[in-house]
């Protein structure tokens, strides 16, 4: 009976999947799939897919990956041809995107120069030198132009102008420890129009750069600004919400002004898009940054200091976030400040056996009450950084949340030693 129902189970969640509408760009048909496992399989040497898990392993250098991908290139006769490689680009950027780190888009920017005939018929060693000279970590554009001994000048200067080979360029610089190279790249004479979306990196595909796995690396705020001015990719909510928490406040300032310029209306085309950029500013921003957006969403200036927010800066952070919160403690907002809410009800502890016991219970569906202060919140999120800096800034150690907590009894319950430390050598330090 079990192993029936775990069948029916499995069954009826491939039919959910099956007939379930989903995005048209990951919606996949038996022949993406097909053509998916047909290009990770195909390991041949010199094919793409090829060069790049040997990159990846460092077992070729930068100079033989390009030699590898750009022997695809050239009069037809002279290319050298891969089943997989042959196939069309927009089925191969996919599967080859999230393979072998930031390495994998690199090597689909060049596969895709493929469907450009004018990029295509050169031979990949007049090619191979931009390459080279784009992931040499000193070229700008100049060099660029310059970078094929093989190639006229006119001929530089009408590559560098084709969208395709920019992208190529642009992630061959991102991709090598070369951001600023890449936004000068973008930045350079903008383009008439960008290619379709299928063969456009930031375009069609630019949701697989919203979210790295543990392989690739994010791009840079300033580069994604860069980006945005010159339209290579779309305004988009994640835009929005990577400037609101980022560390460096001068490159999510560039990225949010890039989007007012861009749409003036996007940052408040949704309604909760205010409210989200906010907190993540609060949380893991910087105080410029929830500045600049006070600033962007006109927040008159009764209402953007509340003593709350100390408590949202707190429940953000597992560790660190002291920047915010001193910054916050500074502008005057109370450090010992209880949270109003109606979600819970007050549950002091009496000692009475049966009091205990009722809160206990009640601990057990709810182990955090909303009626916290900012030290509460640190704890619970286990930031012992945090719950020291609020200790030597004022912060009472024996405030109790809505359920009758003190910071200690949760760090405690939670077995977090650290901080039962933290808190014990404050308590022995002030009550001496």
């Amino acid at each position: 009976m079990l192993i029936y129902m775990y069948l029916s189970s499995i069954i009826l969640c491939l039919l959910y999947i099956l007939l379930s509408p989903q995005s048209p760009q990951l919606t996949q048909s038996p022949r993406d799939t097909t053509t998916m496992v047909s290009i990770m399989r195909d390991q041949t040497p010199g094919c793409y897919v090829n060069a790049v898990s040997e990159l990846f392993a460092e077992k070729i250098q930068l100079g033989e990956f390009f030699k590898r991908c750009l022997a695809h290139f050239g009069p037809a006769e002279q290319r050298v041809h891969h089943l997989p490689d042959d196939g069309l680009a927009s089925d191969f950027v996919r599967p080859l995107m999230w393979h072998g780190k930031r390495f994998g888009p690199m090597a689909s920017a060049i596969k895709i120069c493929e469907t450009d005939p004018l990029i295509a018929s050169f031979p990949g060693e007049k090619l191979e030198p931009f390459f080279s000279a784009c992931a040499s970590g000193q070229a700008d554009m100049a060099s660029l132009r310059s970078g094929s001994p093989t190639v006229s000048a006119a001929d530089a200067d009408r590559l560098l102008t084709l969208p395709l080979f920019r992208q190529a360029m642009f992630f061959t610089a991102l991709n090598t420890g070369n951001p600023s190279l890449a936004i000068k790249i973008a930045d350079e004479k903008p383009l008439d129009s960008p290619p379709p979306p299928e063969n456009w990196l930031l375009g069609g595909h630019v949701k697989l750069f919203y979210y790295p796995d543990e392989q690739q690396e994010k791009m840079p705020l300033r580069v994604w600004a860069a980006a945005l001015r010159n339209k290579w990719t779309p305004v988009d909510k994640m835009l929005l919400f990577d400037a609101a928490r980022g560390e460096n406040s001068e490159e999510s300032i560039d990225l949010l002004d890039a989007i007012v310029k861009v749409d003036p209306n996007f940052l408040v085309a949704e309604d909760w898009f205010q409210k989200t950029s906010l907190e993540f500013a609060i949380q893991s921003g910087t105080p410029q940054v929830l500045q600049h957006l006070w600033k962007l969403y006109k927040v008159p200036e009764a209402e953007r200091l509340k003593d709350d927010l100390l408590i949202v800066s707190a429940e953000g952070n597992n560790t660190g976030g002291l920047t915010m919160l001193g910054w916050l403690l500074d502008q005057g907002l109370d450090v010992n400040y209880r949270r109003v809410t109606e979600s819970d009800e007050e549950v002091p502890y009496s000692g009475d056996p049966r009091d205990t016991a009722e809160r206990w219970y009640v601990h057990n569906q709810r182990p955090l009450s909303r009626r916290k202060t900012a030290l509460h919140a640190a704890t619970a999120m286990k930031n012992a950084e945090a719950v020291r800096y609020l200790l030597s800034r004022g912060a009472n150690v024996d405030a109790q949340d809505g359920l009758g907590q003190t910071a200690r009894f949760i760090a405690e319950r939670d077995g977090n030693a650290e901080i039962v430390k933290v808190i014990d050598e404050f308590v022995k330090g002030t009550r001496l």
